[in-house]
């Protein structure tokens, strides 16, 4: 009879053993409740943790990168305007231009500040005017 239940118990520890190594293999983890190693899971789970918060990280730094791309693109086509504006300002002050050829030119020059003004008005990041004076906060730092 001790034979009997030392092998019943024997079986037992081996087949409880046997469940837990199947479930590890099945999840992939090497720790998956409290039990299999209480110090191992508090450490997975704080990395876990720490992981996601440096992915959102991460995240903010890249939409902080897009919010620049975007806003150096809107002041590059405002440069390139104010530059054409001072070459027609230029080629305005030439004396032997027409009143009309001068209106010609300050027409160009009018629209070119009106574009400005739109860029400036309309230029958006995540539905944020980038030129609004609102500060964006990208959660680092």
């Amino acid at each position: 009879m001790k034979i009997d239940n030392f092998l019943i118990r024997n079986l037992s520890n081996t087949t409880k053993k046997l469940g837990s190594t199947l479930q590890r293999l099945a999840s992939g983890k090497r720790i998956n409740k409290a039990s299999d190693d209480a110090a191992g899971l508090a450490i997975a789970d704080a990395l876990a943790r720490d992981a996601a918060v440096l992915e959102q990280g991460n995240r903010n730094i890249q939409d902080g990168v897009s919010f620049s791309q975007i806003a150096e693109g809107a002041m590059e086509q405002i440069q390139n305007n104010n530059t054409r504006i001072a070459e027609l300002a230029t080629q305005a002050a030439n004396g032997t231009l027409t009143d009309e050829q001068r209106a010609s030119l300050n027409q160009e020059a009018q629209a070119l500040k009106q574009e400005n003004e739109r860029i400036l008005q309309t230029t958006q990041f995540n539905g944020t005017n980038v030129f609004s004076g609102a500060s964006i906060d990208t959660g680092n730092g």
